[in-house]
């Protein structure tokens, strides 16, 4: 679930050091409201600590995690700031196993993640679009990075045609390990930037089998293209 600073009354908070945010965020009780108000207080002094949590989850094995719940709380957080720096650490984080992956977001996965990703962009669509063309990569997150995208290119328009160049170069580019759940999102992408000229090639990758009849119809798509 997102949490958003700005969705919590205002309230007078005590001083909290960064160490004292962490050690509130990752216990275990309700929602740690001061810690998060307190931390949008100490933006610049939890932007470091946030990036060095995420680099120690870079190596973390999945029972590390029952003593590391702050994640959550810091993926909404760097979201809601639009912090940029947080981009790369976050692509890379992304890209690890999907069992990893499912233990550290769950449900966030498909709930949050693009939108998230969206509010940390630094302009560099590569790191996107490595994740896209890994195999190895979670196949739900796969999927949300095309709604994220979507997002980018509608909200940055000089990104738009190397956005579209990169949809139409997906099906080349992309190995034989890729799931329907992303080719859907594929061409839910193209139809959300509204790319009429790319309608044959999602006909043509419904007519091969690539998206079944039990997944998702083409009258979906072009409805939503249109």
């Amino acid at each position: 679930m997102a949490v958003s600073v700005s969705t919590i009354p205002p309230r007078k908070v005590p001083h909290m050091t960064p160490a004292e945010i962490m050690a509130a965020l990752e216990g275990v009780g309700p929602l740690p409201r001061d810690a998060l108000v307190a931390a949008g207080q100490s933006r610049e002094a939890m932007v470091p600590v946030f990036l060095d949590y995420i680099g120690k989850l870079q190596t973390a094995k999945i029972d590390d995690l029952e003593r590391m719940d702050a994640f959550v709380f810091i993926f909404f957080l760097l979201a809601e700031w639009r912090e940029t720096r947080a981009f790369r650490p976050l692509t890379k984080l992304l890209r690890r196993d999907p069992e990893f992956l499912d233990a550290l977001l769950g449900d966030s996965i498909t709930e949050a993640s693009a939108r998230v990703m969206a509010g940390v962009f630094d302009g560099d669509l590569q790191p996107l679009f490595d994740i896209l063309l890994d195999d190895a990569a979670d196949s739900f997150l796969r999927g949300e990075m095309f709604d994220t995208l979507a997002i980018v290119a509608l909200e940055n328009p000089g990104l738009r045609p190397r956005v579209s160049q990169f949809l139409v170069n997906f099906f080349d580019l992309t190995g034989t390990n890729t799931g329907e759940e992303v080719w859907w999102s594929w061409a839910e992408c193209i139809a959300a930037l509204g790319l009429s000229n790319m309608e044959t090639a999602v006909r043509a990758v419904f007519d091969s089998g690539l998206i079944t009849p039990d997944h998702s119809r083409l009258e979906d798509f072009t409805e939503r293209l249109q």
